[in-house]
């Protein structure tokens, strides 16, 4: 469950106006999932979405060469990846893209796969500080999960086939080379070029 903050699309809206190949997300807040406190990130400790080798989302500080870049708080945040689901992007360039990967299966690792697509195929992810939304994190998945295949994985190692070119490797090696199936790849790869 989400809620936006008011004025949370405005902000997000403009900076798509101004370049539709900007794909932005506002500062997630969180809201207790028990009293539904409403939980505020205060613009000077924004942080940015980011990886491990296990292919798997974590949240950093903003880099310094990134910090000295922005006159005000208030300005927007380049981010490597985005947390997935609370985003905004222009339609047109969403489809360009070709949209979320058909091949993934019900949750997981889609978040880094359109991350990705942006960064290597001409477009540009940001973090707006004057959109805030707020979310419950739940404490267990609403998802039913099929008997015998790990989904996460799953999804994880067609993110590494499509997108990590020889850096696939530090994926394969942080899993032993568990690798849990085969599958056809090409067409998820920057389909418009």
């Amino acid at each position: 469950m989400s809620r936006g903050f008011t004025g949370w699309l405005e902000p997000l809206l403009d900076r798509i106006k101004r370049d539709p190949t900007t794909v932005v997300v506002p500062v997630i807040d969180t809201i207790d999932d028990d009293t539904f406190k409403y939980n505020m990130v205060k613009a000077q400790h924004i942080n940015v979405g980011g990886f491990d080798w296990s292919l798997q989302f974590s949240w950093h500080g903003i880099p310094e060469r990134d910090r000295s870049l922005r006159a005000r708080n208030i300005d927007p945040v380049r981010s490597p990846t985005m947390a997935g689901g609370l985003f905004s992007i222009d339609r047109a360039y969403f489809e360009k893209l070709g949209t979320y990967d058909p091949g993934f299966d019900i949750w997981g690792g889609e978040n880094l796969e359109l991350s990705f697509k942006i960064w290597m195929c001409g477009g540009t992810l940001e973090i707006i500080p004057c959109s805030h939304v707020g979310h419950v994190f739940r404490k267990r998945s609403p998802y039913k999960w099929r008997k015998g295949v790990n989904v996460l994985k799953k999804n994880a190692v067609r993110l590494a086939e499509v997108w990590l070119d020889e850096y696939k490797e530090f994926y394969y090696e942080r899993i032993a080379h568990d690798l849990v199936c085969v599958f056809f790849v090409s067409s998820a790869i920057c389909p418009f070029y």
